[in-house]
């Protein structure tokens, strides 16, 4: 999950499921920047990522499917881990949203598009930003381009 506070308001990006728990959620955005959920982006259509989308839609953000109406965001289609994963650079915070293409707490998951989309994937990714660019993945723990690479070579070892 993503939060990147924008001039207007907040972009929320993949909302946690969990009904018992998005009001929570909420209150500790509000707690740290007391700013609205404006936009809503999803790396892609699993509920695990999209679970939140309605709540913050019934707050008034708007979910965002195609084109990012924001200066300073990249968004990428790629196929990987699911038919359509959406990959998002935000050139200001220099972070790259990936989706599940990468999970530091698991192993490699790409079910739509086999070992061929999952490298050309990785590729895209590893062209955006710089090499100080934070990777934020679909699940685990943030990290870097070169922990990428590895886990891109671990996956074809």
């Amino acid at each position: 999950m993503g939060l990147l506070a924008v001039e207007n308001g907040l972009i929320l990006i993949d909302p946690m499921p969990g009904d018992n728990h998005l009001s929570e959620l909420d209150q500790v955005i509000q707690s740290i920047y007391n700013k609205p959920v404006i936009f809503i982006f999803n790396t892609h259509a699993h509920s695990d990522h999209t679970g939140g989308n309605k709540y913050f839609e019934n707050k008034g953000g708007n979910l965002i499917e195609d084109d990012i109406p924001l200066e300073g965001f990249t968004h990428i289609r790629v196929e990987s881990h699911s038919s359509i994963d959406n990959i998002f650079y935000h050139k200001q915070s220099n972070a790259i949203f990936v989706d599940d293409i990468f999970d530091t707490s698991w192993h490699p998951i790409f079910y739509a598009g086999g070992i061929k989309d999952f490298s050309n994937a990785v590729d895209t990714i590893l062209n955006m930003g710089n090499d100080q660019s934070l990777i934020i993945p679909g699940h685990g723990v943030t990290a870097n381009k070169s922990s990428l690479i590895e886990f891109r070579e671990n996956t074809f070892a």
